[in-house]
């Protein structure tokens, strides 16, 4: 079981936290440890992204291997994305949402990414689940290409963060969510996504690798997918891995 007493290895630069969880997942560390580092030279997200991680942000990776089928693993990038939210509300009062399925935003701002990998090995089934917060860079610090769409913490609150406090408090969350998850006694899971996604009601744009259309975001289905209605009134079920949805201007 997770908590925030477990085993919190920190490092100064990496390619990945998410790379380096694995390192430790292949041999044979126990479900809890948290991976962090202070600087990313290979960050990345969901479909081969990259995820700039200059100094300053928080990254870190989270071991975990639930004995869940696979359609209800895939919910626990949800589950982390509502524990980022869940944690910016509380501690720092701001006004973040779930953008479906693994980014965090502020007043449209990307504030944070999630990254849910897995695999099967002689070592057990494993999924890591990476996050990358942006904390104390200045919005002009931040790529050229993002800073219309990224965003900083502390743009919003004005003053440092201290990492290792905000990781402290976001594993607090995680693990008052995670617990009930896996013993199959969370029943809210999909509730609370449904509070926090900001896209629900919404016209967006969905990207596939087969089609580009509008859409309106109507649901969460029980499996964790986005629900959307195209505008001859059929229904479809998105799943993360293969698509990605843009709100409209």
């Amino acid at each position: 079981m997770i908590t925030i007493e477990n085993q919190i290895i920190t490092v100064e630069e990496t390619t990945s936290t998410n790379d380096l969880a694995k390192h430790y997942a292949k041999q044979g560390a126990s479900e809890g440890l948290v991976i962090t580092a202070k600087r990313q030279t290979q960050g990345r997200g969901r479909r081969g992204r990259i995820w700039h991680s200059q100094t300053g942000g928080l990254y870190f990776s989270i071991l975990l291997r639930p004995k869940l089928p696979p359609t209800e693993t895939a919910k626990i990038t949800l589950l982390a994305g509502i524990a980022v939210v869940e944690t910016l509300r509380e501690h720092y009062g701001l006004a973040a949402e779930l953008k479906w399925p693994n980014d965090v935003l502020i007043n449209g701002k990307k504030i944070a990414g999630i990254l849910t990998e897995g695999s099967i090995s002689s070592s057990g089934n494993y999924i890591i689940v990476g996050i990358g917060i942006n904390t104390n860079q200045p919005a002009p610090t931040l790529p050229e290409p993002i800073q219309p769409t990224a965003g900083s913490l502390v743009e919003f609150i004005n003053d440092p963060l201290d990492n290792q406090v905000l990781l402290q408090q976001f594993l607090a969350r995680f693990n008052s969510h995670y617990y009930p998850f896996v013993q199959g006694t969370h029943l809210k899971l999909l509730d609370l996504v449904r509070k926090y996604t900001s896209l629900l009601g919404q016209e967006v744009l969905v990207v596939t690798d087969q089609a580009t259309y509008r859409a309106q975001a109507l649901d969460i289905a029980d499996n964790g997918a986005l629900i959307v209605e195209k505008p001859d009134g059929t229904k479809h079920k998105l799943l993360a891995a293969d698509v990605t949805v843009r709100r409209q201007s």
